[in-house]
């Protein structure tokens, strides 16, 4: 079964890390992206560079930032396959924690059979 691990932190505390801790951070990443369970590791780019679409009443709206005005924000995930969420979730645990009051969010991701 797959399981999508989605990494949520403060932007800014990110920034605040000094170099040194986000390579070391980076390279924990890394290390959990090389496992063979792992299908694919992204990090993302900042909410400042998002644009979202909203599709509402008929009409298309495009508007420069994330969708939602938050602290948290989504920077990365990790797409695995595991036997169940135990082992999801046991993967997420060796993750570095996000910076600021993140977490790891695990959610199985459903496909289609046919």
């Amino acid at each position: 079964m797959k399981f999508l691990l989605m990494i949520h932190g403060d932007e800014a505390g990110w920034d605040d890390l000094p170099p040194a801790e986000q390579q070391a951070r980076r390279e924990q990443y890394a290390a959990v992206a090389r496992r063979g369970e792992v299908l694919r590791a992204s990090e993302l780019g900042p909410t400042s560079s998002a644009t979202t679409v909203r599709v509402q009443d008929g009409g298309t709206l495009v508007t420069d930032g994330p969708y939602a005005e938050t602290r948290e924000a989504l920077g990365g995930v990790f797409l695995v396959e595991a036997a169940s969420i135990d082992e999801a979730l046991q993967l997420a645990k060796e993750l570095p924690a996000p910076s600021g009051r993140g977490g790891i969010e695990v959610r199985p991701v459903y496909e289609d059979e046919s």
